[in-house]
């Protein structure tokens, strides 16, 4: 789909969803984007044949859905995690170290992959409960509920099997 330079731009900062598509998704509905839908099904069948259920956590927010992570975070209403996904005591950070610290795990609003609905948090709901996901290192390395899931898809991304799907923080 061809979209003007300013509905593109609107799509960005997460003010416009006229690029997602909703489906219904471990009965709940979910926003991605429209051109991902597809191949996003066939990377699903993939790994349902290798005995994982690829579910999603977390796919498009809003500008004002990431505002407020951000700010909750900032004000100490949400933790703020280090690298290792350990909590941070924020008050001994100053702004700017606080400010770098929540920027570990979550972009500035307006900044998102998220507002492009692209970018997707996934679990292995065979080994996972959405309501047990915190999004953390330790869930997707080692003995984590969803780390032999992460591992499949790591393979499929290595021999470019990934249907185009990549982390886009990874760290080589």
């Amino acid at each position: 789909m061809k979209y003007s330079k300013n509905e593109l731009l609107l799509q960005a900062v997460g003010v416009s969803q006229s690029h997602l598509v909703e489906f219904e998704h471990d009965a709940r509905r979910v926003g991605i984007h429209c051109d991902m839908q597809p191949s996003f099904l066939s990377l699903f069948e993939i790994l349902k044949r290798q005995g994982y259920q690829l579910s999603i956590v977390s796919s498009y927010r809003s500008f004002e859905r990431q505002f407020g992570i951000f700010a909750a975070k900032a004000q100490g209403k949400r933790a703020v995690l280090d690298s290792a996904g350990l909590p941070i005591d924020i008050s001994t950070l100053s702004d700017s170290e606080l400010l770098f610290a929540i920027l570990r795990w979550s972009a500035l609003p307006g900044l998102s992959r998220h507002h492009f609905g692209s970018d997707i948090d996934v679990y292995d709901a065979v080994n996972q409960r959405l309501v047990d996901v915190e999004l953390v290192p330790s869930e997707v390395q080692g003995s984590g509920p969803s780390a032999s899931l992460h591992n499949a898809l790591d393979s499929l991304i290595a021999n470019n099997d990934s249907l185009g799907f990549y982390r886009p923080y990874s760290v080589d």
